[in-house]
């Protein structure tokens, strides 16, 4: 699914337009210019900032190997141990994901943040994680105000949907590959959000880089859609898949 892979995307090309801005920044007051030109609050915020775009493909990276090998993995072995690290091993990598997205958005002041941190928390994939890979003992329902315990069913490690079972009551069943889409979806958007603010308030007075960033942009989202693009010496060839929409004639 070419969506899987736009996240590295937004993050590759934020960073290169964090790097376009601080160009010419004297080393000796580097940290103090730097927060003068992105906007975040503290000269230190530089260290949250790059380290959060270092997490997000790094985690891309774990991501983009569970879509290749699935659970199971490349091994030749069937070892169910491999099994149960890569589940927690793709579940903390969502994590840490989201955690990285949030902390670009506290950064650059992102509008809504809180309603859209909450919807992103309340994906299946979170859930999933939550209750398989962090308090699989005393996972908190905040619908029913109850702790729960639940288990991870050991035969569905060899299959895409993840089974988890409480003591009492039907178990639960997460389409793994499908709710890390949806997720990956999300994170997207957000990104989009994100980078789109700092394009406008960042380049607002070089109109050649804003413009240059807004169109990098607006090729992403165009991948999103399922446009091709092939990059061929300093051409660019454009492909759209998107439909064109219909006209009637009255």
């Amino acid at each position: 699914m070419h969506e899987e892979y736009c996240i590295e995307k937004y993050a590759l090309l934020l960073r290169d337009a964090v790097n376009s801005a601080i160009v010419g920044i004297e080393f000796s007051d580097f940290l103090s210019e730097a927060r003068k030109l992105l906007g975040y609050k503290y000269n230190d915020d530089w260290v949250l900032l790059t380290c959060s775009l270092d997490l997000l493909e790094d985690t891309e990276l774990a991501k983009k190997n569970y879509y290749k090998f699935q659970l199971p993995g490349p091994t030749r072995y069937e070892d169910i141990g491999e099994n149960y690290l890569r589940l927690y091993g793709v579940l903390n990598s969502v994590y840490l994901q989201k955690n990285a997205v949030f902390e670009l958005s506290e950064l650059f002041d992102i509008q809504n943040k809180v309603v859209l941190n909450k919807a992103i928390n309340n994906l299946a994939v979170c859930k999933l994680r939550n209750i398989a890979g962090s308090h699989t003992t005393n996972y908190h329902d905040w619908e029913s105000k109850s702790k729960q315990s639940f288990m991870v069913a050991r035969y569905s490690l060899n299959t895409n949907k993840i089974r988890v079972v409480p003591p009492k009551g039907n178990y639960l069943e997460f389409e793994l590959t499908e709710v890390i889409s949806e997720f990956n979806k999300r994170i997207e958007d957000y990104l989009d959000i994100i980078l789109a603010k700092f394009i406008a308030s960042v380049f607002r007075k070089t109109r050649g880089k804003h413009r240059d960033y807004t169109k990098r942009l607006e090729r992403i989202r165009k991948e999103r859609q399922g446009d091709i693009f092939i990059d061929f010496g300093n051409k660019t060839f454009h492909v759209s898949l998107t439909p064109s929409p219909k006209t009637t004639n009255d």
